[in-house]
This record gives structure tokens, sequence and C-alpha cells, in this order.
């Protein structure tokens, strides 16, 4: 939470590992986020919030990013704890429930990026690549 103090934005970044299109969308994003770090770095925090399969697979790849990550445990809801990111339907079907936020947001798929206001936590957007006219292309 310290980390997101006094951000214009928050970003919520729903991905995964095994997912190509969020491996797709990460370079992009990551030379966004940088030019936006470059230029005010309380502008803008990314959070991204892993739906891989296990703490391994999210250690591995998050510790490639420049960006914050809520908790494995707590985006997944391991150890007793409920989930609050996206859980993907695998693991739905074996009992596990959707995340309190990926509920709320209604995703049904990731990649996913929710902008919200830093200060209100209102929806500033939650399609910003489509509303950019950006494609992401998987080979």
């Amino acid at each position: 939470a310290e980390v997101l103090g006094g951000k214009k934005y928050v970003a919520l970044f729903f991905a995964g590992k095994w997912c190509p299109w969020c491996r797709a969308l990460e370079p992009k994003l990551q030379e966004t986020y940088k030019k936006v770090q470059g230029l005010d770095p309380n502008d803008t925090e990314i959070v991204l919030l892993s739906c891989d399969n296990d703490q391994a697979a999210f250690d591995e790849w998050f510790g490639q990013q420049p960006w914050a990550a809520a908790p494995y445990e707590v985006a997944q809801g391991e150890n007793g704890k409920a989930p609050i990111g996206y859980v993907r339907k695998a693991k739905r079907d074996a009992g596990k429930p959707q995340g309190t936020l990926g509920e709320h947001f209604k995703l049904a798929s990731v990649p996913q990026l929710i902008v919200l206001d830093g200060a209100t936590g209102t929806v500033v957007t939650d399609k910003p690549m489509e509303q950019a006219g950006n494609t992401i292309s998987v080979s």
C-alpha cells in the first residue's frame, strides 16, 4: 500500500507468465511504464495481480518486472486467504472462488489492465490498449 501513496493513477495488471498474450503485452507495458516513471515517478504505479499456477512461477516472472505486485498468496488466495485477483477457470472448476477484484471487474480472461484514480479508486479506463488503438500480436 505504501508504494501506492500519492499516485495519480494505479493500474491493476491481471496477468500470468503462462499466458502468451500477457508475455506479448509485457514489453510494451514496460516501455510505457518506464517513460511515465521518467517523467513523473508519482504519476502511475502498476500492480501485478498474478494468475500464475504457483508461487515459483510468480517469483520467476515477477523478478523481471519493474512494477509492484500483490503477494501471490493474496492474489490467488493461498494459505487460507480469499483470492483478490483473477482466478483461472481450471482453479475455479477445482473449487476455488473467483477473486474479489476478478469478480468486481467481471474479468473473463487475461491480460487485463484496469486503471484507477489514485485518490478515489474510481475506474478511469478498463480498456487502455483498445482505446489507444494498439493491438498485441502473439507469435
